[in-house]
């Protein structure tokens, strides 16, 4: 799973699974969907974070070190947003004062409350040595005899006991006149010990290309030949255990 400082938990695609004419609304309303969707985390990630401070979970450590360990889980990625929604649909009712609105607002609201609800009683899942997402990494351009080409590259983080971080954003390469890619890492989190290259061509879904974690101060290239038919990246690191409530908000 990622974690919940990785990402927004939800994009704005997915608030058009879940309400087809918001796009519609934000744009006869003038409302940033984007800026809403980082308003709502915050809002959420407050009240995750001031839940596991009270029952003494990272208590010390401020709200962002709280929120680093937390895993996404479904309920929190619907409780996202459901309350995304209500903040569209609230500000919509509120520039206008137009009444049909009002109901939108109301029952995103409820469906919020509800889904925030069922995300304390479920758990919040709480990774202990949290592996951050990397950003994409530095590449370089040197020469190689690599076929002329798109090639999508990701990178993820590893660590000793063998989990790995949700992946990075894919990097778009392209090769030509005998040039290949070069790859290494900066910046690696305090509990990183190596890393892991996806490769595929464009189009395709990225495979590992190393079988075990590259060391912190190695680079990978591009080859001349086939890439590797590796697994494929997984999501992140598993929850290893959870906090679970009957908290109400």
């Amino acid at each position: 799973m990622a974690l919940f400082t990785d990402n927004p938990l939800r994009t704005v695609a997915d608030l058009h699974q879940y309400e087809a004419g918001v796009l519609e609304t934000a744009n006869v309303e003038s409302i940033d969907l984007t800026a809403k969707l980082v308003l709502a985390q915050g809002e959420i990630g407050n009240q995750v974070a001031l839940f596991l401070i009270q029952r003494g979970v990272y208590q010390d450590d401020g709200i962002r070190a709280a929120l680093s360990h937390v895993a996404v889980t479904p309920p929190l990625e619907q409780w996202h947003a459901y309350h995304t929604l209500a903040m569209i649909y609230r500000d919509a009712f509120h520039s206008q004062y137009n009444d049909r609105y009002q109901p939108k607002w109301k029952e995103y609201e409820r469906q919020a409350d509800l889904t925030g609800t069922l995300a304390f009683q479920t758990g919040i899942g709480i990774v202990p040595a949290p592996l951050p997402r990397p950003s994409q990494p530095p590449v370089d351009r040197i020469a190689g005899a690599v076929p002329n080409g798109s090639y999508m590259f990701q990178v993820t983080w590893a660590n000793s006991i063998g989990e790995e971080s949700a992946p990075s954003e894919a990097l778009l390469f392209e090769t030509n006149d005998g040039s290949a890619a070069q790859f290494r890492v900066e910046n690696a989190p305090a509990l990183a010990t190596g890393w892991n290259l996806y490769a595929a061509p464009a189009g395709e879904t990225p495979t590992r290309q190393n079988s075990l974690p590259l060391g912190l101060s190695e680079t990978w290239t591009l080859p001349p030949d086939a890439l590797a038919a590796g697994p494929v990246a997984g999501t992140g690191q598993a929850p290893v255990y959870y906090v679970r409530s009957e908290f109400r908000r």
